[in-house]
């Protein structure tokens, strides 16, 4: 009798660990099927994203570049028609920057499109930030050009100077740049948008 007692608690233990066994396989499989699947869904937003961040973070930047270029052939072509410039070289300005504006126009259309498609309010906010920045700066830019165009600033000296300040205001546009693309890059490596 002890013998079968001794079998029966055996066969009772022995189901019990393979239960045990049986419940612990269970839930690690759970665990690591449903990590798989969190990382399918996180590579799965990350190329959605990608469609729209990346050509995203390009158009800001080509936008504030062309802002400034045409800032900058705005200058030109006022400091040509200040000059007396002949009929020609004036034409030439005015070209230049009707083409500078018309791709300036061109690339701010396009970014508005890519924000569009944005669903990040924290990154909607930085790109409008940049762009504020650009503006503000823009009134300082028309001035260091200005003065980059009167001939008494051509020397060495006042050039390194006017270089000096253009590098600042560039600095300032870097710098808002730069948190634009750190969010991007969260963005790209699966952070949850706001």
């Amino acid at each position: 009798m002890q013998d079968i007692t001794l079998l029966g608690a055996l066969g009772i233990g022995t189901i019990i660990g393979a239960l045990i066994a049986g419940l612990v396989s269970y839930f690690t499989t759970r665990i690591q099927i449903n990590a798989r699947r969190h990382e399918a869904r996180i590579n799965r937003l990350i190329e959605a994203r990608e469609k729209v961040l990346i050509p995203l973070r390009e158009a800001v930047s080509k936008s504030l570049e062309l802002s400034n270029n045409a800032l900058t052939m705005t200058v030109r072509m006022g400091e040509a028609n200040k000059s007396g410039a002949d009929a020609k070289e004036f034409r030439e300005e005015i070209q230049l920057w009707e083409e500078v504006s018309e791709k300036s126009s061109q690339a701010s259309s396009n970014l508005e499109i890519l924000r569009g498609q944005i669903s990040d309010s924290k990154l909607d906010q930085f790109i409008q930030e940049a762009i504020s920045a650009q503006r503000e700066e823009s009134t300082e830019l028309v001035r260091i050009v200005h003065r980059a165009h009167q001939p008494e600033n051509w020397t060495k000296e006042a050039f390194d100077v006017i270089m000096n300040d253009r590098e600042e205001i560039l600095k300032r546009l870097r710098s808002k740049l730069l948190i634009v693309n750190k969010r991007i890059e969260e963005l790209l490596s699966g952070e949850p948008s706001d």
